[in-house]
């Protein structure tokens, strides 16, 4: 992939994050350096499009990125972002009330759901674990088509099973899991990280979540707890 062609899968991608649409030319070319034509841009979506990065739902509408796209986004795109201090002092005021370990990390996952609209996960062991913010996620566009909603209401009937695979992560990481490598569907992707001594804290989102946001999040609040 050419440089000018990792520029336009990052701003698609971050586009269709920020609004659930197809994105066009004509605003691509307001984001790429002055002299690249809206031709030059359809040409370079074209290549992507072959090569199975994007693909463009019909004949009228732009682009969007596919899950290998995704994948190569969070793998070679993707820039850190920090907490906002209201994010910050929000999850560390929760740290200083909550006394049992147990309750803290329940009380720590409902406020990660809070601010990311998102579902949030906890294992405490193989078999013992707890989720909140479905509500969430069912707020999100991509489901409300019916076959996205079978397909996340699977994922929770069958956590059980989903959540032994997960567990069993290497601990010394945070994980993203998107496309291939996730368990969880393809129309979820996963953020994981295990907690010495608590257990494992993720969150679950649409393919097209705020993967930035949310891993300074999974990986503020381990932190916070170790």
């Amino acid at each position: 992939m050419t440089e000018r062609q990792k520029q336009l899968l990052k701003n698609i991608v971050n586009q269709y994050i920020e609004k659930a649409q197809p994105v066009g030319s004509e605003l691509l070319c307001e984001k790429i350096k002055p002299g690249v034509s809206s031709a030059t841009i359809r040409s370079e979506m074209t290549e992507l499009i072959g090569q199975g990065y994007l693909f463009q739902p019909h004949l009228s509408a732009g682009r969007m990125p596919s899950l290998k796209g995704f994948e190569y986004y969070v793998n070679h795109l993707l820039e850190q972002r920090d907490l906002s201090e209201y994010q910050k002092k929000s999850l560390t005021k929760i740290k200083k009330q909550e006394k049992q370990k147990r309750e803290l990390m329940k009380s720590l996952a409902k406020k990660i759901s809070s601010l990311t609209g998102q579902l949030s996960i906890l294992a405490f062991a193989n078999n013992d674990f707890y989720y909140t913010g479905l509500t969430n996620l069912f707020n999100q566009p991509e489901f409300q088509e019916p076959s996205a909603v079978y397909s996340i209401s699977q994922i929770v009937d069958h956590l059980d099973k989903t959540m032994v695979k997960i567990f069993n992560l290497p601990k010394k990481q945070t994980h993203v899991l998107v496309g291939k490598k996730n368990p969880f569907g393809n129309y979820c992707s996963a953020i994981l990280v295990h907690c010495p001594k608590y257990g494992l804290i993720g969150i679950i989102g649409p393919t097209r979540m705020q993967y930035n946001k949310n891993i300074a999040l999974i990986d503020y609040t381990c932190k916070l707890l170790n």
